[in-house]
């Protein structure tokens, strides 16, 4: 099985570096003849732990593993229990009842997240607009004022419902480019208040801990860096006795 060319999460040769420079050099040629642009950020809910096991074998199944081999991967998923522990007054250990584990991968591991991407997979191929993906964190762009965009979260919210995944819509974002740009306004269905929730609109916000702005400036970022490495040096210096070279 080939793993889609837009998840860059946990594959050789794949990094937060090459999610970036792919997002952001199909946006500035965009930007270039000031054609206006939409970045939609999106955030899957607990995207490792609701992983259902039943729809990872049918997935499993369909990549054209063995038998055999999914069989021993269902093995290392189920049958597999947690509890919690808390310590009593007297500092004695206090075990809750184990409780069955009947989703999720196991985070931490070699095939946990493998296991997670093949899970995910398909998710680009519902989309017609760009989608770049780092594990359970996706970003979906394209031309601004297109019915295209919001024709495709409406397909990413039919996924997600069909493998048993949520969004964490308060948590999804907007970033509007162009000065052409009429900022429009899209949404998402939520499962749980049975609604339509629209997005918010962020001049920046933080993309695989880069912090991007609809200006692709990346001004914000940049002083947060030096900041951060300002205050670096200011603790040595008050923390070493001798500067002396």
């Amino acid at each position: 099985m080939i793993l889609s060319n837009s998840q860059h999460g946990f594959r050789r040769n794949k990094l937060v570096e090459t999610n970036l420079l792919e997002t952001y050099n199909i946006i500035t040629k965009l930007l270039d003849p000031d054609i206006p642009f939409d970045l939609i950020l999106l955030d899957l809910a607990k995207a490792f732990d609701n992983v259902s096991h039943r729809r990872l074998l049918i997935e499993l199944l369909s990549a054209g593993l063995n038998q055999m081999t999914v069989g021993w991967l269902i093995c290392f998923l189920t049958k597999r229990t947690q509890r919690v522990r808390r310590f009593g007054s007297g500092g004695q250990k206090i075990y809750s009842k184990p409780c069955d584990i009947i989703s999720g991968v196991l985070q931490g591991t070699v095939l946990g997240p493998t296991l997670f991407l093949i899970y995910i997979n398909d998710l680009a191929t519902r989309v017609s607009n760009n989608i770049t993906l780092f594990a359970d964190d996706s970003k979906l762009f394209g031309r601004a004022h297109s019915a295209s965009l919001q024709a495709d979260l409406d397909h990413i919210n039919e996924w997600a419902e069909e493998w048993l995944l949520s969004f964490n819509i308060s948590k999804c974002c907007v970033l509007h480019f162009g000065s052409k740009n009429e900022n429009t306004v899209y949404s998402m269905w939520d499962p749980e208040k049975r609604t339509r929730i629209d997005l918010q609109t962020h001049n920046e916000e933080r993309d695989l801990g880069v912090l991007a702005d609809n200006q692709v400036k990346f001004h914000s970022h940049i002083r947060n860096v030096v900041s951060k490495s300002n205050t670096g040096l200011g603790l040595l210096k008050r923390s070493i006795t001798s500067r002396s070279p």
